[in-house]
C-alpha cells in the first residue's frame, strides 16, 4: 500500500513539473495565457512547486495583472514564508500594483488626507487584508 502511494505521489510530481516545464516553453514562446494555464497545473498538482508560483507571477508581471501577480504570491508565502526570493518578488509586485491604483487612491483621499505617503504605506496592508478576509 506505502508502495503504490509513495508510487503515485511521484507520478503527480512527475506531471506537476512536466506542466511547470511547459509553461517556461511557452513563455519563451510568448504565449502568456497557455503559460499561466500550464503553471496553474502545475500548482495544483504539486502546491508546493515554488517556481512556478514566481514563474506565474513573473507572467503576470508581464501582461499588467500586478493583482494577480500578489494573489498568488500571497498563497505561495502560506508555503513558504521565509523565502527571500518570493518576498521579494512580492514586494514588487505589491509596488506594481501600487502604482497602477495609485491615481484613484490619490483622487479619493487627497482632499481628506495630508500626507498621502500614510495611505500609500498602508495600501499594502489593506490590500493584503481585502484578499484574506
Amino acid at each position: 500500500m506505502l508502495v503504490l502511494l509513495s508510487l503515485w505521489q511521484v507520478r503527480i510530481y512527475y506531471y506537476a513539473n512536466r506542466f511547470f516545464n511547459q509553461g517556461e516553453r511557452y513563455i519563451e514562446e510568448q504565449n502568456p495565457q497557455k503559460a499561466i494555464d500550464s503553471f496553474h497545473k502545475a500548482i495544483k498538482l504539486n502546491p508546493r512547486l515554488l517556481d512556478a508560483y514566481l514563474y506565474l507571477s513573473k507572467v503576470y508581471l508581464q501582461e499588467e495583472k500586478p493583482s494577480l501577480a500578489v494573489d498568488e504570491l500571497l498563497k505561495a508565502s502560506n508555503l513558504f514564508p521565509d523565502d527571500p526570493t518570493l518576498l521579494t518578488t512580492l514586494r514588487k509586485a505589491y509596488e506594481k500594483e501600487l502604482l497602477q491604483s495609485s491615481q484613484v487612491l490619490k483622487i479619493a483621499v487627497r482632499s481628506k488626507l495630508n500626507p498621502l505617503t500614510t495611505i500609500r504605506a498602508m495600501r499594502p496592508m489593506l490590500s493584503y487584508l481585502s484578499r484574506n478576509l
